[in-house]
């Protein structure tokens, strides 16, 4: 509600929380549309819209399907569902195949920060800007003894991958062109990573600037809003958003897959190599969308919605919270501190924590075998849910895998019958043993089957299109809208247009 308004309001006397749908005055054919219109395309009508809903007394039929069926619903409905997701992925994927321009200083070449020690020993230490002395490869053959005993390699001209029609000043350590480093690594890899012979490789495809791995975060995040507006615009049903075992690429995420996920523990190829879309890298626009294994489900397993929502209790929270409409409440007076010396780990069994986590951790469970912090994820043959060999190197383990990945050393009584046990599956008992197996598919088949799914869309939708806070909207009406969603085959095109075709929001907000 404007400012505006709210001023008018009180001089009349009237206070905002009083103004309900169901005591005002019911909208004008004309300014029924115009709400309509703004709603579900964002734009106001064109003086022909307006002449057409005045000679037909109201808005037809046809005009409002052809509304729900425009890119621009589409567009009004991923907006929306942003604030459902929250898909904003913020996250630097490889610092170490990040190049900077450190021009600022008055050197005017490009480096990379990260890999500054590996190279010349001293992590603040980067080249000037003087002709290298290189071999075919860009590696350095004589250097510039600097005052900390640094060593300066000097640059060379390169033209960058992103931007072929430019050449840039490199650090020679950097723009290095060696394919198999002289101790046998793989440069294009992350065995290359720490190695002194290995660089960016040709037209550094293998290194990238903020500003490209910023285009790379954006589509990870907009892959969702993606998903949501092909659900929209070919009328699939909602629960696809949350069950197709699929990914969305664009450009600069087939050309991150391609050419620089090989240096990320976050992110793995979903596909083979030879399987991506062939799409160039400044294709931000163009979306395909791509079957994956059964272990993935939608929204739920996008790279976007893991590195958005980076531990397991997250990501089934917000999904509880805004695909069941609950919410986790504190026990009255708040968390209080626990007296005990040594308290369960297991937080569904511990004191004041167990209220909330009883439910919780069953249902961040399903999300056990992908990565935290990351977007992997992990396969039973080769992290089985227990291993003899983890529990035999108990409780004093050296191996890494087994240290990492396994209940190995006993540090409260609940633990003991675990030890060798996959972390993901430490505390679980009964049918939540099977969740991180079967992966939050199985959550969203079970709330669109037995009607929670729909319920919690047709509230989520009715605050948007109402624009009323949940508690003041009649829950037999919300009730309603669900009921005719289910019946319409979870259509969320036909979900919105039962809202604004109902009395209610005719009436004047």
């Amino acid at each position: 509600m404007s400012a505006l308004l709210l001023a008018w309001l009180a001089v009349a006397g009237v206070h905002a929380s009083e103004l309900t749908p169901h005591d005002a005055q019911e909208r004008s054919p004309l300014a029924h549309a115009r709400a309509v219109s703004l709603d579900l395309r964002g734009t106001i009508l064109t003086p022909d819209e307006i002449d057409a809903v005045e000679a037909a007394g109201d808005l037809d039929d046809e005009t409002l399907d052809s509304w729900l069926q425009s890119d621009a619903f589409a567009e009004q409905a991923a907006r929306h569902h942003k604030s459902l997701f929250l898909n904003n992925v913020l996250f630097n994927l490889d610092p170490e195949r990040t190049l900077r321009d450190y021009g600022q200083f008055g050197f005017g070449v490009w480096y990379s920060y990260e890999l500054a020690s590996t190279h010349r020993d001293q992590p603040m230490t980067n080249c000037t800007d003087h002709d290298a002395d290189v071999n075919d490869l860009n590696q350095p053959r004589s250097w510039r003894t600097l005052w900390n005993g640094g060593r300066d390699e000097g640059a060379v001209d390169v033209q960058p991958w992103w931007d072929m029609d430019a050449t840039i000043r490199v650090c020679a350590y950097d723009a290095q062109l060696t394919e198999i480093s002289s101790e046998g690594n793989d440069c294009s890899t992350l065995a290359g990573q720490a190695d002194r012979d290995c660089g960016c490789g040709p037209n550094l495809v293998w290194c990238s600037t903020a500003e490209q791995q910023a285009r790379v975060n954006a589509g990870l995040s907009d892959a969702i809003s993606q998903r949501v507006r092909d659900v929209v615009s070919d009328e699939q049903p909602y629960s696809a958003l949350l069950t197709d075992a699929s990914i969305y690429l664009n450009g600069p995420l087939v050309d991150y897959y391609r050419n620089r996920v090989a240096f990320s523990d976050t992110l793995t190829l979903p596909v083979p190599l030879a399987d991506l879309p062939d799409l160039s890298s400044d294709a931000d626009d163009t979306w395909v969308e791509v079957s994956v294994g059964e272990e993935h489900a939608g929204v739920l397993t996008e790279p976007g919605w893991l590195l958005r929502h980076q531990t397991n209790r997250g990501r089934a929270n917000r999904f509880f919270t805004e695909f069941l409409c609950g919410e986790f409440i504190p026990p009255e007076g708040g968390i209080v501190e626990i007296a005990e010396e040594n308290p369960t780990p297991d937080l569904s069994q511990k004191p004041v924590c167990m209220d909330c986590h009883t439910v919780l951790e069953p249902w961040a469970a399903y999300w056990g075998r992908w990565q935290e912090v990351g977007a992997n994820h992990y396969d039973a043959a080769t992290y089985p849910a227990y291993s003899d060999e983890c529990a035999d190197c108990a409780p004093y383990c050296q191996d890494a895998y087994c240290r990492l990945n396994y209940l190995t050393r006993v540090r409260h009584p609940h633990e003991e019958s675990y030890v060798g046990t996959f972390n993901p599956y430490v505390f679980l008992v009964g049918d939540a043993e099977d969740h991180p197996g079967i992966g939050p598919a199985l959550w969203a088949e079970q709330i669109t089957t037995d009607g929670r799914l729909a319920r919690c869309a047709a509230e989520k939708a009715a605050i948007w299109m109402l624009g009323q806070p949940e508690a003041e909207i009649d829950p037999a009406l919300i009730d309603g809208w669900a009921e005719d969603f289910t019946t319409a085959g979870l259509s969320y095109p036909a979900l919105i247009k039962a809202i604004v075709t109902s009395p209610v929001y005719r009436r004047a907000k």
